[in-house]
């Protein structure tokens, strides 16, 4: 974890239509904390992303393979009215149903 500013209106990009948890998903606008992680860009599928005020990229969705299991990671949701988003919403049922997935 590296840090995030104020909650703040961004626009979030999915950088990959193809992955099964960005099913249904275009980009979209949020207000939200925006986080920055650190994360290895090598050993994940990025799929989501956010660009902050600055220019540096911060990635708001990604997963991976871990061994037998599989590990997902979306960085939205830190109010209620997040939760209802209905592209958040899509991206969570899907990641679930990614992560059940044998």
């Amino acid at each position: 974890y590296q840090f995030h500013p104020p909650y703040m209106h961004f626009d979030i990009h999915i950088t990959d239509k193809d992955h099964p948890i960005t099913d249904g998903v275009g980009d979209y606008e949020i207000e939200d904390e925006q986080h920055f992680i650190w994360f290895d860009k090598d050993r994940v599928d990025l799929f989501a992303t956010s660009q902050g005020k600055d220019g540096r990229e911060s990635a708001s969705g990604y997963s991976h393979e871990y061994g037998k299991g599989r590990v997902v990671y979306l960085a939205n949701g830190h109010r209620q009215v997040v939760l209802q988003h209905p592209s958040v919403q899509k991206l969570l049922t899907n990641a679930v149903n990614w992560l059940l997935r044998s």
